[in-house]
């Protein structure tokens, strides 16, 4: 019996992980853009696949402009985050893939616009 309910008890807590969407993966990150921007990309599973964010925190004296892109989804997502802001991007919402590349290009507005990297990479 004492077997039983610890068996259970973890069978319930391993559905409640799922369901609250552990981070269960990561992406890589690449891309232009300057070193005072800090991205992370995770692969979060939602019961029925992966929720792939980009997420960009700005730690430079000044807005950025982002354009952020996956190996998986070449749809370009334009983000806009304030000096001392962070912007979040979800680029695919229900991917059985858990990995992926997250293409995060950056610039300063009316500074020169970044080397946009290629979708078909």
């Amino acid at each position: 019996m004492n077997r039983t309910l610890r068996w259970l008890g973890a069978s319930i807590a391993a559905a409640l992980a799922l369901v609250a969407g552990t981070a269960l993966g990561e992406g890589t990150v690449v891309g232009s853009r300057p070193d005072c921007i800090t991205v992370t990309a995770q692969a979060l599973y939602s019961g029925f696949g992966y929720r792939h964010n980009v997420h960009v925190v700005n730690h430079c004296s000044y807005a950025v402009d982002c354009h952020v892109f996956t190996s998986v989804n070449p749809q370009v997502f334009d983000l806009h985050v304030e000096h001392g802001a962070t912007g979040d991007v979800s680029t695919f919402l229900s991917s059985p893939a858990s990995s992926y590349v997250a293409h995060v290009d950056c610039s300063h507005p009316g500074g020169t616009d970044p080397v946009i990297s290629d979708p078909t990479e």
